[in-house]
């Protein structure tokens, strides 16, 4: 283990590992039961730990990979995505993997009023400027308050909330939900060991998380997770600043040169489109430049093997 440095659970290699171990079954059913309303029986009935990799329906598809998912009972899934920082297209997607869950139910001949899919948010930030630690979401219609579909449900979880508020408190002010999720973020280890105390399936887990910090493997893919998503931030803010500033201008030039209104907004439309485009060009030759593997920038920046050759 590095001195003064340790891992916390809510990292990716940690949290899957913990939460795909059947090892866990007892901390993972808790923690669902305990945010979901749903019963232990209920919930033990047929439980599974399923793939994370969702089906692709065409080769233009790309290939979703949620979190974590179970399958309780005959016909519910749950879902559960850990989420580090905050950003519109995190929401789309996880948006996207409820939906696909959903729709992915059917193509095996289920009925489509049997059976939830419910996606639980563990957030490390807000989506909403006044949140509670647990979070409801269904889609309703928001003048009479009517559910359009009570299975399909998703919990936004205040991470940071619980953690800050929860802090400096004794064991003995804290609910069992907050020590359980609380254990995931802590990386003093003796405020672990106390978390833990007199609680079996809580020991088990603060053990895992201590266990892994003792690996190679582990501390690597930790460093690699960070350094990856320090280097996506970073991508994204080149690339939309670049999209932007070459995309007016072309798209302006167009507008103007059309003569009319939509030309001036088709224009700026396809500006933006080249400037992205222009952008990740421009980032994957300073990649190339470096000896960057091919397979890596196109993994990066979306772009094709031709595409990269081409810069060459």
């Amino acid at each position: 283990m590095r001195k003064n440095f340790f891992i916390p659970g809510i990292y990716d290699y940690i949290f899957k590992t913990i939460m795909t171990n059947e090892e866990h079954i007892d901390y993972i059913q808790f923690v669902i039961c305990e945010i979901t309303g749903i019963s232990k029986e209920e919930l033990k009935d047929n439980f599974k730990i399923l793939s994370t990799f969702l089906p692709v329906e065409h080769r233009c598809q790309k290939r979703g990979q949620v979190d974590i998912l179970y399958q309780y009972g005959k016909n519910n899934y749950i879902d559960i995505e850990m989420n580090l920082e905050y950003s519109k297209s995190l929401l789309i997607k996880n948006n996207y993997y409820h939906c696909k869950i959903m729709a992915e139910k059917f193509y095996v001949g289920q009925t489509y009023e049997n059976g939830k899919v419910i996606q639980i948010n563990l957030n490390y930030f807000l989506i909403e400027s006044k949140e509670e630690r647990v979070n409801l979401y269904k889609v309703m219609n928001i003048y009479s308050h009517f559910i359009e579909n009570e299975n399909f449900i998703k919990f936004h979880i205040n991470m940071e909330n619980i953690y800050n508020s929860c802090y400096n408190k004794d064991n003995k002010e804290l609910t069992l939900l907050e020590r359980s999720l609380l254990v995931l973020m802590e990386t003093d280890i003796k405020k672990l060991e106390r978390l833990a105390y007199h609680e079996k399936f809580l020991e088990k887990v603060v053990r895992r998380i201590i266990k892994m910090n003792d690996n190679e493997y582990c501390i690597g893919m930790y460093d690699k997770e960070d350094v990856d998503r320090k280097f996506q931030a970073m991508l994204r803010k080149e690339i939309e600043e670049d999209a932007r500033k070459e995309g007016m201008e072309k798209g302006i030039k167009e507008g103007i040169k059309e003569g009319i209104k939509e030309g001036i907004k088709e224009g700026i439309k396809e500006g933006m489109e080249k400037g992205k485009f222009d952008s990740l060009m421009k980032v994957a030759k300073n990649m190339l430049n470096i000896n960057m593997d091919i397979s890596i920038i196109m993994s990066l920046t979306g772009l094709t093997q031709k595409q990269i050759e081409s810069i060459k």
